[in-house]
């Protein structure tokens, strides 16, 4: 696993929930300076003293600033080693179903809904009961694969793993029928087995909308290039070397 900086890791966060933490960190802060000047009101009341009741509203500013500082400094590395955490899980997971590119183009969490084709009813029954038909994930997308890992309390496990290829299958739907850009989207996604006989339906959203557009369209941009390399490939015209050795051997060459 190559090297990852702590800067690398908090770019990976999605700016969305950036600005979460940061809404955690201030509100922190204004509950905290509140306490203080509850507290000096209330001993200034008692004691009749005016100048502590002035100094606690002058001090209220540095109160806060402390306050939330010290819970940016707490809450900001718990946010880097989750996402480090999903990340070398998700690359592992990657590496299962055979990708090869295993760097991470994104990463953020979402939600997820496995859909039943018509006739699984006895499925779709014991999803429910076991609790499995929807799940919190983290969503990593590859260079040439897409994980869905959910966070358990035996360790971590793949909802659902694939290759970008042509056994994948997306659908974006704009539930307010706002376009490409709506804050109110899900995500389909298909992956049919290798015999063909099975597919695998998921209905993924997030509580970062921005971060889905985003993951959308990388994953639009990767399967494109994808399916031009694979299609590159076949048109390769293959010639076949006239030498043989003495084994009977032929060597195949790309022009």
């Amino acid at each position: 696993m190559d090297g990852i900086s702590g800067k690398e890791i908090w770019r990976s966060v999605p700016p969305e929930e950036k600005f979460e933490v940061m809404a955690q960190a201030q509100a922190y802060g204004v509950v905290s300076a509140f306490i203080m000047i509850l507290i000096c009101c209330t001993i200034a009341i008692g004691l009749k003293l005016k100048w502590l009741m002035w100094a606690s509203l002058i001090g209220s500013p540095f109160m806060f600033q402390f306050a939330a500082g010290k819970k940016w400094r707490d809450v900001k590395p718990r946010v880097m080693l989750e996402y480090l955490g999903a990340r070398s899980a998700a690359r592992r997971f990657a590496f299962s179903v055979r990708g090869k590119n295993l760097s991470c183009k994104f990463l953020f969490r979402g939600k997820i809904e496995q859909i039943f084709a018509e006739g699984a009813i006895q499925e779709a029954l014991e999803a429910m009961i076991d609790n499995t038909k929807e799940a919190q994930v983290w969503v990593a997308l590859f260079g040439d694969s897409i994980v869905l890992l959910e966070e358990n309390i035996g360790g971590a496990e793949a909802r659902f793993a694939q290759l970008i290829d042509e056994r994948l299958s997306i659908e974006s739907r704009a539930l307010d029928n706002k376009g490409d850009y709506s804050s109110n989207k899900e995500i389909i996604l298909k992956a049919t087995n290798r015999s063909r006989t099975a597919v695998d339906t998921f209905r993924l959203t997030s509580p970062y909308p921005a971060a889905l557009i985003v993951f959308e369209k990388k994953l639009a941009q990767l399967r494109e290039i994808q399916t031009i390399a694979h299609k590159v490939i076949e048109e390769l015209p293959l010639k076949v070397n006239d030498d043989f050795d003495s084994d009977g051997s032929g060597v195949m060459i790309f022009q």
